[in-house]
Protein backbone atom coordinates (compact mmCIF):
# COMPACT_ATOMS: atom_id res chain seq x y z
CA UNK A 1 0.00 0.00 0.00
CA UNK A 2 1.59 3.28 -1.10
CA UNK A 3 0.07 5.88 1.21
CA UNK A 4 1.85 9.15 1.87
CA UNK A 5 0.43 10.43 5.12
CA UNK A 6 1.23 14.01 6.03
CA UNK A 7 2.89 14.42 9.40
CA UNK A 8 3.97 17.27 11.65
CA UNK A 9 5.88 17.16 14.92
CA UNK A 10 6.17 19.46 17.92
CA UNK A 11 9.35 18.72 19.86
CA UNK A 12 9.79 20.37 23.27
CA UNK A 13 13.44 20.79 24.29
CA UNK A 14 15.85 22.70 26.50
CA UNK A 15 18.69 24.37 24.60
CA UNK A 16 22.00 25.76 25.86
CA UNK A 17 24.20 27.72 23.47
CA UNK A 18 27.66 26.18 23.16
CA UNK A 19 29.53 29.48 22.73
CA UNK A 20 27.40 32.13 24.43
CA UNK A 21 26.36 32.54 28.04
CA UNK A 22 22.82 33.09 29.23
CA UNK A 23 23.61 36.70 30.15
CA UNK A 24 24.30 37.50 26.48
CA UNK A 25 20.59 37.07 25.62
CA UNK A 26 17.97 39.56 26.66
CA UNK A 27 15.15 37.03 26.50
CA UNK A 28 13.90 33.86 24.76
CA UNK A 29 13.10 35.72 21.56
CA UNK A 30 16.67 37.04 21.39
CA UNK A 31 18.02 33.53 21.96
CA UNK A 32 15.82 32.16 19.14
CA UNK A 33 16.94 34.97 16.81
CA UNK A 34 20.58 34.11 17.50
CA UNK A 35 19.95 30.43 16.89
CA UNK A 36 18.31 31.17 13.52
CA UNK A 37 21.28 33.35 12.52
CA UNK A 38 23.79 30.73 13.66
CA UNK A 39 21.97 27.99 11.77
CA UNK A 40 22.03 30.07 8.58
CA UNK A 41 25.76 30.65 9.01
CA UNK A 42 26.37 26.95 9.66
CA UNK A 43 24.44 25.91 6.56
CA UNK A 44 26.30 28.43 4.41
CA UNK A 45 29.56 26.66 5.36
CA UNK A 46 28.39 23.13 4.61
CA UNK A 47 27.17 21.29 1.56
CA UNK A 48 25.07 18.84 3.56
CA UNK A 49 21.53 18.27 2.37
CA UNK A 50 18.79 18.78 3.24
CA UNK A 51 19.40 22.23 4.69
CA UNK A 52 16.39 22.90 6.92
CA UNK A 53 14.93 26.38 6.88
CA UNK A 54 14.21 27.73 10.34
CA UNK A 55 12.48 30.85 11.62
CA UNK A 56 11.75 32.44 14.98
CA UNK A 57 8.11 32.35 16.07
CA UNK A 58 8.57 33.12 19.76
CA UNK A 59 5.62 35.32 20.77
CA UNK A 60 4.08 34.65 17.36
CA UNK A 61 6.34 37.15 15.60
CA UNK A 62 6.70 35.34 12.27
CA UNK A 63 4.26 36.04 9.44
CA UNK A 64 6.03 34.70 6.35
CA UNK A 65 5.88 31.63 4.12
CA UNK A 66 6.25 29.29 7.06
CA UNK A 67 4.72 26.02 5.90
CA UNK A 68 8.07 24.82 4.49
CA UNK A 69 10.12 25.86 7.51
CA UNK A 70 10.76 24.72 11.06
CA UNK A 71 9.44 27.10 13.70
CA UNK A 72 11.12 27.94 16.99
CA UNK A 73 8.37 28.87 19.39
CA UNK A 74 7.67 29.23 23.10
CA UNK A 75 5.60 26.99 25.37
CA UNK A 76 4.68 27.94 28.91
CA UNK A 77 4.72 24.32 30.11
CA UNK A 78 8.43 23.69 29.42
CA UNK A 79 10.38 24.20 32.67
CA UNK A 80 14.21 24.42 32.52
CA UNK A 81 16.36 22.62 35.09
CA UNK A 82 19.19 25.16 34.90
CA UNK A 83 19.54 28.88 34.31
CA UNK A 84 21.49 28.34 31.09
CA UNK A 85 18.69 26.33 29.44
CA UNK A 86 16.25 28.00 27.08
CA UNK A 87 12.85 26.29 26.65
CA UNK A 88 11.78 26.02 23.03
CA UNK A 89 9.36 23.99 20.95
CA UNK A 90 10.63 22.93 17.52
CA UNK A 91 7.67 22.72 15.14
CA UNK A 92 8.27 20.95 11.85
CA UNK A 93 6.99 21.82 8.42
CA UNK A 94 4.38 19.45 7.01
CA UNK A 95 6.33 16.33 6.05
CA UNK A 96 5.31 13.56 3.67
CA UNK A 97 5.58 10.02 5.01
CA UNK A 98 6.59 8.46 1.70
CA UNK A 99 8.38 5.32 0.63
CA UNK A 100 11.60 7.28 0.06
CA UNK A 101 11.73 8.22 3.76
CA UNK A 102 12.74 11.82 3.06
CA UNK A 103 10.95 12.96 6.21
CA UNK A 104 13.48 11.14 8.38
CA UNK A 105 16.32 13.10 6.75
CA UNK A 106 14.48 16.36 7.48
CA UNK A 107 14.16 15.50 11.18
CA UNK A 108 17.71 14.19 11.47
CA UNK A 109 19.26 17.19 9.76
CA UNK A 110 17.35 19.73 11.83
CA UNK A 111 18.43 18.11 15.09
CA UNK A 112 22.00 17.59 13.91
CA UNK A 113 22.22 21.24 12.87
CA UNK A 114 20.83 22.54 16.15
CA UNK A 115 23.24 20.23 18.01
CA UNK A 116 26.20 21.92 16.31
CA UNK A 117 25.20 25.18 18.02
CA UNK A 118 23.40 24.09 21.18
CA UNK A 119 23.28 21.30 23.68
CA UNK A 120 19.88 19.65 23.34
CA UNK A 121 18.39 18.35 26.58
CA UNK A 122 14.95 17.51 27.89
CA UNK A 123 13.18 16.72 31.13
CA UNK A 124 9.76 15.53 32.27
CA UNK A 125 8.15 18.89 31.46
CA UNK A 126 8.92 18.22 27.78
CA UNK A 127 7.10 15.98 25.33
CA UNK A 128 6.79 15.06 21.68
CA UNK A 129 3.51 15.60 19.82
CA UNK A 130 2.92 13.92 16.47
CA UNK A 131 0.22 15.11 14.06
CA UNK A 132 -0.98 12.98 11.16
CA UNK A 133 -3.35 13.78 8.33
CA UNK A 134 -4.50 11.89 5.21
CA UNK A 135 -2.54 11.96 1.95
CA UNK A 136 -2.88 14.57 -0.79
CA UNK A 137 -4.72 17.12 1.33
CA UNK A 138 -7.82 14.98 1.65
CA UNK A 139 -10.09 14.94 4.70
CA UNK A 140 -10.42 12.14 7.22
CA UNK A 141 -13.32 9.90 6.31
CA UNK A 142 -15.69 8.88 9.08
CA UNK A 143 -15.05 5.13 8.83
CA UNK A 144 -11.28 5.67 9.23
CA UNK A 145 -11.80 7.84 12.27
CA UNK A 146 -14.08 5.27 13.87
CA UNK A 147 -11.49 2.56 13.28
CA UNK A 148 -8.77 4.74 14.84
CA UNK A 149 -10.93 5.43 17.90
CA UNK A 150 -11.68 1.75 18.40
CA UNK A 151 -7.97 0.94 18.33
CA UNK A 152 -7.19 3.72 20.82
CA UNK A 153 -9.59 2.28 23.37
CA UNK A 154 -8.62 -1.31 22.65
CA UNK A 155 -4.88 -0.71 23.11
CA UNK A 156 -4.88 2.14 25.64
CA UNK A 157 -3.42 -0.04 28.41
CA UNK A 158 -0.76 -1.47 26.09
CA UNK A 159 0.31 2.00 24.96
CA UNK A 160 0.58 3.05 28.61
CA UNK A 161 2.91 0.10 29.20
CA UNK A 162 5.49 1.31 26.64
CA UNK A 163 5.47 4.86 28.03
CA UNK A 164 7.48 6.25 30.95
CA UNK A 165 5.48 6.90 34.12
CA UNK A 166 5.44 10.70 33.67
CA UNK A 167 3.47 10.38 30.41
CA UNK A 168 0.72 8.30 31.99
CA UNK A 169 -2.05 10.19 33.75
CA UNK A 170 -0.50 13.43 32.50
CA UNK A 171 -2.66 16.57 32.59
CA UNK A 172 -1.58 17.52 29.04
CA UNK A 173 -2.09 14.01 27.63
CA UNK A 174 -4.95 12.60 29.69
CA UNK A 175 -6.71 9.30 29.08
CA UNK A 176 -9.40 9.64 26.42
CA UNK A 177 -11.43 7.30 28.60
CA UNK A 178 -10.77 8.01 32.29
CA UNK A 179 -10.75 11.80 32.03
CA UNK A 180 -13.69 11.94 29.61
CA UNK A 181 -17.07 12.68 31.18
CA UNK A 182 -18.81 11.14 28.18
CA UNK A 183 -17.03 7.78 28.50
CA UNK A 184 -15.76 7.49 32.07
CA UNK A 185 -16.88 4.25 33.71
CA UNK A 186 -18.00 2.58 30.48
CA UNK A 187 -16.70 -0.86 29.57
CA UNK A 188 -14.97 -1.42 26.23
CA UNK A 189 -18.11 -2.72 24.53
CA UNK A 190 -20.13 0.36 25.42
CA UNK A 191 -17.30 2.66 24.31
CA UNK A 192 -17.14 0.93 20.94
CA UNK A 193 -20.91 1.20 20.49
CA UNK A 194 -20.71 4.91 21.29
CA UNK A 195 -18.11 5.32 18.55
CA UNK A 196 -20.38 3.50 16.11
CA UNK A 197 -23.15 6.01 16.88
CA UNK A 198 -21.09 9.00 15.67
CA UNK A 199 -22.58 10.52 12.52
CA UNK A 200 -19.78 12.85 11.39
CA UNK A 201 -16.26 14.04 12.19
CA UNK A 202 -17.43 16.66 14.67
CA UNK A 203 -19.24 13.92 16.61
CA UNK A 204 -15.92 12.05 16.78
CA UNK A 205 -14.08 15.11 18.13
CA UNK A 206 -16.84 15.79 20.65
CA UNK A 207 -16.72 12.20 21.87
CA UNK A 208 -12.98 11.65 22.03
CA UNK A 209 -12.17 15.08 23.47
CA UNK A 210 -15.09 15.53 25.85
CA UNK A 211 -16.76 18.31 23.85
CA UNK A 212 -13.64 20.16 22.79
CA UNK A 213 -10.98 19.71 25.48
CA UNK A 214 -7.61 19.55 23.75
CA UNK A 215 -5.34 17.91 26.31
CA UNK A 216 -5.97 14.23 25.82
CA UNK A 217 -3.50 11.55 24.77
CA UNK A 218 -5.16 11.55 21.35
CA UNK A 219 -6.40 14.96 20.27
CA UNK A 220 -9.16 15.13 17.65
CA UNK A 221 -10.12 18.80 18.10
CA UNK A 222 -8.48 19.84 14.82
CA UNK A 223 -11.40 18.04 13.13
CA UNK A 224 -13.51 21.05 14.09
CA UNK A 225 -11.73 23.06 11.40
CA UNK A 226 -13.06 20.83 8.60
CA UNK A 227 -11.21 20.02 5.40
CA UNK A 228 -7.52 19.45 6.06
CA UNK A 229 -7.06 18.43 9.67
CA UNK A 230 -4.94 16.24 11.90
CA UNK A 231 -5.19 13.60 14.56
CA UNK A 232 -2.57 14.36 17.20
CA UNK A 233 -0.80 11.94 19.54
CA UNK A 234 0.27 13.96 22.58
CA UNK A 235 1.50 11.21 24.89
CA UNK A 236 5.00 10.56 23.52
CA UNK A 237 7.74 11.33 26.06
CA UNK A 238 10.55 13.84 26.08
CA UNK A 239 13.32 13.16 23.54
CA UNK A 240 16.60 14.90 22.86
CA UNK A 241 17.89 13.32 19.65
CA UNK A 242 16.71 11.73 16.43
CA UNK A 243 17.24 8.17 17.65
CA UNK A 244 14.60 8.77 20.34
CA UNK A 245 12.31 10.93 18.19
CA UNK A 246 11.95 8.89 15.00
CA UNK A 247 10.54 5.69 16.57
CA UNK A 248 7.59 7.59 18.08
CA UNK A 249 6.71 9.10 14.73
CA UNK A 250 6.93 5.64 13.22
CA UNK A 251 4.66 4.34 15.99
CA UNK A 252 1.93 6.90 15.27
CA UNK A 253 1.94 6.35 11.52
CA UNK A 254 1.85 2.56 11.81
CA UNK A 255 -0.83 2.72 14.51
CA UNK A 256 -3.07 4.88 12.32
CA UNK A 257 -2.41 2.77 9.23
CA UNK A 258 -3.07 -0.52 11.02
CA UNK A 259 -6.22 0.95 12.61
CA UNK A 260 -7.64 1.86 9.22
CA UNK A 261 -7.32 -1.78 8.18
CA UNK A 262 -9.60 -2.89 11.02
CA UNK A 263 -13.20 -2.40 9.92
CA UNK A 264 -14.76 -3.59 13.18
CA UNK A 265 -14.12 -4.80 16.71
CA UNK A 266 -14.00 -8.43 15.64
CA UNK A 267 -10.86 -7.81 13.62
CA UNK A 268 -9.20 -6.11 16.59
CA UNK A 269 -10.04 -9.05 18.84
CA UNK A 270 -7.43 -11.13 17.00
CA UNK A 271 -4.80 -9.23 19.01
CA UNK A 272 -4.17 -9.45 22.73
CA UNK A 273 -4.63 -6.15 24.57
CA UNK A 274 -1.05 -6.06 25.86
CA UNK A 275 2.35 -4.93 24.61
CA UNK A 276 2.86 -8.10 22.55
CA UNK A 277 -0.54 -7.69 20.91
CA UNK A 278 0.11 -4.01 20.18
CA UNK A 279 3.40 -4.83 18.47
CA UNK A 280 1.71 -7.57 16.41
CA UNK A 281 -0.97 -5.04 15.46
CA UNK A 282 1.60 -2.49 14.30
CA UNK A 283 3.51 -5.07 12.30
CA UNK A 284 0.40 -5.66 10.20
CA UNK A 285 0.76 -2.19 8.72
CA UNK A 286 1.51 -2.34 5.00
CA UNK A 287 2.43 1.29 4.44
CA UNK A 288 5.27 1.89 2.00
CA UNK A 289 8.52 3.18 3.45
CA UNK A 290 7.83 2.14 7.03
CA UNK A 291 10.64 1.12 9.36
CA UNK A 292 9.23 -1.66 11.51
CA UNK A 293 12.63 -2.22 13.11
CA UNK A 294 12.53 1.25 14.68
CA UNK A 295 9.62 0.16 16.86
CA UNK A 296 11.75 -2.33 18.76
CA UNK A 297 13.46 0.56 20.56
CA UNK A 298 10.09 1.48 22.08
CA UNK A 299 9.06 -2.08 22.91
CA UNK A 300 12.34 -3.51 24.19
CA UNK A 301 11.92 -4.79 27.75
CA UNK A 302 8.22 -3.82 27.90
CA UNK A 303 5.35 -6.19 28.56
CA UNK A 304 1.81 -6.44 29.85
CA UNK A 305 -0.72 -3.63 30.07
CA UNK A 306 -1.27 -0.68 32.44
CA UNK A 307 -4.84 0.44 32.95
CA UNK A 308 -5.52 4.15 32.37
CA UNK A 309 -6.10 6.27 35.43
CA UNK A 310 -7.27 9.83 36.10
CA UNK A 311 -4.71 12.60 35.84
CA UNK A 312 -3.03 13.73 39.04
CA UNK A 313 -4.45 16.49 41.20
CA UNK A 314 -2.75 19.74 40.23
CA UNK A 315 -1.12 22.16 42.62
CA UNK A 316 -2.09 25.83 42.53
CA UNK A 317 0.98 26.62 40.43
CA UNK A 318 0.24 23.75 38.05
CA UNK A 319 -3.36 24.92 37.62
CA UNK A 320 -2.11 28.41 36.74
CA UNK A 321 0.29 26.96 34.17
CA UNK A 322 -2.51 24.81 32.73
CA UNK A 323 -4.77 27.85 32.29
CA UNK A 324 -1.90 29.79 30.69
CA UNK A 325 -1.29 26.89 28.30
CA UNK A 326 -4.98 26.79 27.32
CA UNK A 327 -4.85 30.50 26.50
CA UNK A 328 -1.60 30.07 24.56
CA UNK A 329 -3.03 27.18 22.53
CA UNK A 330 -6.13 29.14 21.55
CA UNK A 331 -3.92 31.83 20.05
CA UNK A 332 -1.52 29.52 18.20
CA UNK A 333 -1.86 26.31 16.21
CA UNK A 334 1.19 26.24 13.96
CA UNK A 335 0.77 22.74 12.53
CA UNK A 336 -2.78 23.50 11.40
CA UNK A 337 -1.70 26.87 10.02
CA UNK A 338 1.00 25.17 7.96
CA UNK A 339 -1.28 22.37 6.81
CA UNK A 340 -3.97 24.74 5.62
CA UNK A 341 -1.46 26.62 3.44
CA UNK A 342 -0.18 23.71 1.36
Amino acid sequence: MNTSFRIGIELEVLLSHRRKTTEEFEDLEAFANTLVTDLEAFHSRTSRRPRPRVHNDVNGVYEGDEENEWSLTDDVTIKPDDNDQWPLELVSPILSYNKQGDWRDDVRELLRSVRKICRIESNSSCGLHVHISPPDGTSWDLDSLKSICRSIFYFEGAINAILPANRRNNEYAASNLCENSRLRGNDLGKCLRTIDDCQNNVDIADLMNDNGKRYFAWNFTNLYYGGKSTVEFRQAPEVSDESECLPWIEFVVLFINSSQRMSDHQQLSRFSRNVRGLLDFLMESDISGSDHAALHKLFRGKSGSIDPAPAKTLTTEERETFRAKESEARARNLIMKKLQRI
